[in-house]
């Protein structure tokens, strides 16, 4: 859809959205060339920019024309100051100069990574069992009842299931079946559409830094993400099934039907056109009264304090969930299913969460004080996560690298404290580990060479 084909008043908010997608496209492919794991946040910001100015005509006729125009505004105000936040973080880090080297590290560290993966596949099938997880259970009810037993295995799981691509990659067989198996079993058990999309995502980014052509790379990160978007699609459907219900229905015939029928599988995006729906209604709603003021800025300074534990610190609510309350109150949901379900979550205060685009997610707690020094704070956190991996172990570095990428999507989704969660609890794992490792692998070292003195 063109200008041409627009109102009047929809005019300048499509010519401003499309220069702002133009701007981060430009940026995301810099960042790709040097390598930079937030090129992959710009260029999601791009894709929700374009879907949004795809869908102005009918966004305008939902809201408003002012609540476009502003939306649209937003946007472009949110983009440039994250942009001008990573330049300056990189001025101030030397990004440009210093880059994780991934296609050297992805290459030399697929043994280790897989070997590690086994291990942690083990670890978090066999966590998921100590916390009474059964195939009779739908995964929405798993994560209602998760606990840090299941939060644990969760990690893991998000850590193990890249090794299947390492596995293949350094050319160990057994290791990648021995993976698929285990992570199957807890794929199963879990539900976590962020463990199976880490693995794509680590795959695509091993294609992205190939020595191909541009258009065989394209070709290849097309189809991947044609099937990560396929594999979300389906697993809408299927979260509110346990697995046992989903067999039977294997065995009967009907899955098919009942995949042709579901109107979870009629939005054939997996829920990522109704963004920026969500988008231009966190922008119409924005208030700092409602969704606090800098709450994901704040969350994100707070995200090592567990307030569960420590119960000094009163940590605000995460915006995406006090938008699914407010979305619920207006209406918004009319139309969706398990009306009775909603009402439910509602009155227990156990709210669902609504993600609209980061711009979103910054503009609604606080307008744009908010908006403006939130997008500085996330640039220069952004830079520091390509930074921080370059600096540490590069086995720990691989490790986490499919989560880390899946959780720069999720930032730009506007579900930013987990999506930098994955950054920071699993970094901090990680480089644990591989300390531990090292220390024990030396003091082994150590107290075998008087042995090998001794005998000479």
């Amino acid at each position: 859809m063109t200008t041409l084909s627009m109102p009047a008043y929809l005019e300048w908010p499509a010519l401003l959205l499309a220069a702002t997608v133009l701007l981060l496209l430009t940026y995301a492919w810099s960042s790709l060339r040097r390598e930079c794991i937030y090129a992959v946040l710009l260029g999601a910001l791009a894709l929700y920019g374009a879907t949004t100015l795809a869908q102005l005509p009918d966004l305008a006729a939902d809201f408003s024309a002012s609540a476009v125009q502003a939306a649209a505004l937003v946007f472009a105000i949110g983009s440039v100051c994250l942009v001008v936040a990573i330049v300056l973080g990189e001025a101030l880090l030397g990004t440009r100069r210093s880059s994780p080297m991934w296609s050297r590290r992805l290459a030399e560290g697929a043994r280790v990574h897989a070997s590690w993966s086994v291990a942690f596949g083990v670890a978090s099938l066999a966590l998921f069992l100590i916390g009474n997880r059964t195939f009779e259970m739908t995964w929405s009810e798993a994560r209602d009842g998760d606990g840090l037993v299941a939060a644990a295995a969760t990690f893991l799981l998000l850590l193990s299931f890249p090794g299947i691509v390492a596995a293949w990659r350094a050319r160990r067989p057994t290791a990648a079946s021995v993976l698929v198996i285990i992570n199957g079993v807890g794929f199963l058990l879990s539900g976590s559409r962020a463990a199976v999309l880490g693995a794509l995502a680590y795959l695509a980014w091993g294609y992205v830094l190939a020595h191909e052509s541009a258009v065989r790379r394209l070709l290849r990160i097309a189809g991947l993400a044609m099937i990560a978007v396929g594999f979300h699609v389906l697993l809408r459907f299927a979260r509110g099934m346990t697995v046992v219900d989903l067999w039977a229905a294997v065995r009967s015939g009907g899955l098919l039907e009942m995949l042709a029928t579901s109107p979870a599988t009629s939005d054939l995006s997996g829920g990522e056109f109704a963004i920026a729906k969500y988008f231009v209604f966190a922008v119409q709603t924005a208030s700092a009264e409602v969704y606090g003021f800098m709450t994901s800025a704040v969350r994100l300074l707070l995200i090592l304090v567990p307030s569960s534990v420590v119960t000094s610190v009163n940590k605000p609510i995460d915006v995406t969930y006090l938008l699914w309350a407010e979305a619920y109150s207006q209406n918004l949901f009319a139309e969706a299913e398990g009306q009775a379900l909603l009402r439910e979550f509602f009155e227990s205060g156990v709210y669902g969460s609504v993600h609209p685009t980061l711009f979103g997610e910054l503009f609604a707690a606080g307008l744009w004080p908010s908006l403006i020094a939130s997008s500085g704070v996330i640039g220069l956190f952004c830079v520091f996560i390509n930074r921080c991996l370059s600096w540490i172990d590069p086995k720990a570095a691989v490790l986490v690298l499919g989560p880390v990428l899946v959780g720069m999507w999720m930032v730009a989704r506007g579900n930013s404290v987990i999506g930098f969660g994955y950054f920071v609890y699993l970094t901090i794992f990680a480089v644990v580990l591989i300390r531990l490792q090292t220390l024990a692998s030396a003091s082994v070292r150590q107290c075998a060479a008087p042995q090998g003195q001794d005998q000479q």
